[in-house]
């Protein structure tokens, strides 16, 4: 998972810096490969933190959380990109998997 957490935050932040479309191809592979990377890991790891007549509800509120994020995640790309800058959502979602990697890690 920490893998996968440093490669959506190098993906992500990339896309602040690029312009060119091998270079979008390049930073949207690397977020994806984090992608692929971390939600396989998540669900195993919060699988086998939970006691196993727990495992069903805890599945069930992890899923439920991903659903809300993404739902969230377009709406706050959206007023970034609007109000703020056409960077701002790159690097909002970069810090974001930068943080969960410092979560993770504890």
């Amino acid at each position: 998972a920490l893998f996968g957490f440093i490669c959506q935050g190098i993906g992500y932040s990339a896309y602040a810096w690029v312009f060119t479309v091998p270079g979008a191809i390049l930073a949207a592979t690397t977020a994806s490969v984090g992608s692929g990377l971390i939600r396989p890991a998540l669900a195993s790891l919060i699988s086998r933190r939970a006691a196993p007549e727990e495992q069903g509800a805890v599945s069930g509120v992890s899923q439920s959380l991903a659903s809300i994020a993404s739902i969230l995640a377009p709406l706050i790309a959206g007023f970034l990109l609007q109000h703020v800058s056409l960077q701002a959502w790159a690097l909002f979602a970069g810090c974001s998997a930068l943080i969960a990697l410092m979560f993770s890690m504890r």
